[in-house]
């Protein structure tokens, strides 16, 4: 196992909240959204970050950038995997030959 650098695992963890902050900023317009009155959100949200900051760990950062990179990609990578569609894509994924893990999810 690498070894334990805690600023790299704080940046892994920063860099796993950064999903999530960024698609706030992209819809401020719109006020604050109706899942973040959920604790289901805010459970994903510590679990992403904990990714973000496992991830850096596991992967072995050196520098800021690599901890922040590892950070963001992990927990991205998963919540787009396991998020639901918009309305419009769910029929056009449900109706599509094979699984989807994205539709699957959603129902």
């Amino acid at each position: 196992m690498p070894a334990v650098n805690a600023t790299f695992i704080i940046f892994g963890c920063i860099g796993g909240f950064l999903p999530d902050l960024l698609r706030f900023i992209k819809g401020r317009t719109k006020g604050f959204p109706d899942y973040w009155s959920k604790p289901s959100f805010w459970l994903g949200l510590i679990f992403l970050v904990a990714l973000g900051g496992f991830t850096a760990w596991v992967g072995g950062a050196n520098e800021v950038k690599v901890a922040l990179a590892y950070g963001y990609g992990a927990p991205e990578v998963l919540s787009r995997l396991i998020a639901s569609e918009p309305e419009g894509e769910k029929e056009a994924v449900r109706g599509a030959p094979g699984f989807s893990l994205r539709a699957w999810w959603a129902t």
